[in-house]
């Protein structure tokens, strides 16, 4: 389903219905063959992205653990501190250990984003 933000629209904007497909389900109906074959997921999904993350648990398990790359568009911490973590940060570096990755800044892959500690907005991230 959608958001209320997004069913709502912003102004100018259309609300669009969108299909839940699992990716597991489709790949294994339509190209099983590619499973074992997947290295990379880009996830984009505008706040969504814990939810995916923990929906790819098969996905995973048939590939060569991929690398994921996950937009987030809004700032882990709100002051800077680890206890002001915003409730999507929070929810997002629970998803991404739930996992068992580790996340990484996308364009600095050598250095860890530690979680709701990270002072700074980092857009990408790499797992």
């Amino acid at each position: 389903g959608c958001s209320e933000a997004w069913k709502e629209g912003q102004p100018g904007e259309k609300a669009v219905t969108v299909q839940r497909v699992d990716l597991f389900d489709f790949l294994s109906a339509h190209h099983a063959e590619l499973l074992p074959r997947i290295e990379f997921i880009k996830i984009d999904t505008e706040g969504f992205d814990a939810s995916i993350l923990r929906r790819l648990g098969r996905v995973l398990t048939a590939s060569r653990r991929p690398h994921i790359v996950v937009e987030w568009f809004r700032p882990f911490v709100k002051s800077g501190w680890p206890e002001d973590c915003t409730e999507g940060s929070r929810e997002l570096f629970d998803a991404v250990a739930a996992i068992g990755y580790t996340p990484y800044k996308a364009l600095k892959p050598d250095e860890v984003v530690p979680g709701c500690q990270s002072k700074h907005f980092v857009p990408d991230l790499l797992l």
